[in-house]
């Protein structure tokens, strides 16, 4: 398997609010350890270093967690950490990890991973990976991977693919009619019965040059703003917070043309709330995960996190319980979205941080 010249870029920023009070500010869901020993952002990073080693592993992140990050990932170069002097969403934060990658690698075709998935197939990913380079240098196109709905899910974006484009190994790329972020219950249940949607990875595979001439097109600020920064890295603190922020998805992907989505089968999960942790841990006979001290009567399908101190239940099904030193919650798991917005109200009042 050969991933020619191919960089990674991990996304390790973000709070992750949706699993508070496990998640803090100080240590959020990326630096957790939820299926192993590993932390999420370690595991993210263990799994392309066979394909690039570290010396074409990038992590972006910003300024409050870099030394966290440096600490989990001592092994990397210290230069590889692209650091936001403040968080602007997804696409002005890989827009300057790529002008980085530039700096040493012009002609580098580039992926973009989250540190906060999980994927269980992860020599499947690399095969992956390496196939979505060999196309991108082929094709002056903007990747992303798509995964087949299992469940008419309303907490991700779904891909609207159409006619079938090339081929690259064992997989298949397609072109991309829509993007649709989180639709409602009866839209999502219509995208799984129709066939030709695909859940949004938020993964992407691209060559450097293309990846500047859709943002040239469709972001001529943000470019001119990366581009300044290249050309001057001392301009960093000034001029990236005047960065209007915006995602990736709305901001770029939603917009070009030159789109296409490999359907990516890498056994993925977003790991996007504890609904999501429920689904992917072992459950015992009454459809219980738990990972606590727990003694339980007539408890049914839930999901309970916790340390020493014993959590009893009587009479409950389909909640969530997670028991920290410093808060509990307790919420319904048809409802595990909500808890970002709990946890941003609690954190906004100097709470349970």
């Amino acid at each position: 398997m050969s991933a020619g010249n191919l960089h990674v870029i991990v996304l390790a920023g973000g709070k992750g609010t949706r699993f508070w009070p496990l998640s803090t500010p100080n240590k959020p869901k990326q630096f957790l350890s939820l299926f192993d020993d590993r932390s999420l952002l370690l595991s993210a990073v263990e799994r392309v270093r066979p394909l690039v080693g570290n010396d074409r592993i990038w992590i972006s992140t910003d300024g409050e967690l870099a030394d966290l990050a440096r600490t989990e990932l001592a092994d990397l170069p210290h230069e590889h950490f692209v650091i936001e002097p403040v968080a602007r969403n997804t696409l002005p934060g890989i827009a300057l990890a790529c002008a980085q990658v530039r700096a040493v690698d012009p002609a580098a075709v580039v992926a973009v991973v989250c540190a906060d998935h999980l994927i269980r197939d992860e020599s499947g990913f690399r095969s992956l990976l390496a196939s979505a380079a060999a196309l991108a240098a082929r094709h002056d196109c903007l990747i992303t991977f798509g995964i087949r709905p299992t469940r008419p899910e309303t907490g991700y974006g779904y891909i609207q693919f159409s006619e079938h484009t090339d081929d690259e190994g064992s997989f298949a790329a397609y072109g991309v009619q829509r993007f649709t972020e989180k639709p409602d219950l009866s839209l999502a249940e219509a995208f799984v019965r129709e066939g030709h949607y695909l859940w949004n990875s938020g993964m992407f595979v691209w060559r450097l040059t293309s990846f500047f001439d859709a943002l040239g097109l469709h972001q001529p600020e943000l470019l001119d703003a990366v581009d300044s920064i290249a050309d001057d890295p001392a301009r960093l603190s000034e001029t990236y917070p005047r960065i209007v922020g915006v995602s990736i998805d709305y901001g770029l992907m939603e917009k070009a043309t030159n789109i296409l989505v490999i359907p990516a089968e890498i056994g993925w999960d977003d790991v996007g709330s504890w609904e999501s942790v429920w689904n992917v841990w072992q459950r015992d006979d009454d459809g219980n995960a738990v990972s606590a001290t727990h003694e339980g009567l007539d408890t049914r399908d839930c999901l309970i996190f916790g340390g020493k101190r014993l959590i009893a239940t009587v009479g409950l099904d389909s909640m969530i319980i997670v028991d920290t030193d410093d808060a509990l919650l307790i919420c319904p798991r048809e409802r595990a979205q909500e808890v970002r917005a709990l946890a941003t109200r609690i954190l906004a009042r100097g709470k349970g941080e």
